[in-house]
């Protein structure tokens, strides 16, 4: 697959609580990410890495994301737009590449991640 699924995201009201829960169902190790309220899982089998965080404001309820794997994002999100999909958010610069959130054409959002040269 030439644009795998690298990463995915699940947000909610305690991100707390969500970290808590995930290590204790699959066993999964976690790390805090330093100034922010998210936690990142890191695969320790060759598997896709994840993260859990707070909403952006109190009133939201949370989302589950998975990222598709991109080197070109600008001409991916292109793409995306020329086939009615849209832009939901971004590109936004993280420290480990830039990330944007698109929709299909029936409103889906998912999101898109290059990674950091």
């Amino acid at each position: 697959m030439s644009h795998p699924v690298t990463f995915f995201e699940i947000v909610g009201p305690d991100p707390g609580a969500l970290r808590d829960f995930f290590v204790e169902a699959f066993g999964w190790s976690a790390a805090d990410v330093p100034g922010m309220p998210y936690t990142t899982f890191e695969p320790e089998e060759g598997g896709i890495a994840g993260g859990v965080g707070g909403p952006p404001d109190p009133s939201y309820p949370g989302h589950v994301m998975f990222y598709v794997s991109t080197d070109d994002l600008e001409g991916t999100i292109a793409k995306i737009e020329q086939l009615g999909g849209g832009l939901a958010m971004g590109p936004v610069d993280i420290p480990q590449g830039r990330i944007a959130h698109a929709s299909t054409p029936s409103g889906q959002r998912f999101g898109l991640w290059a990674g950091a040269a």
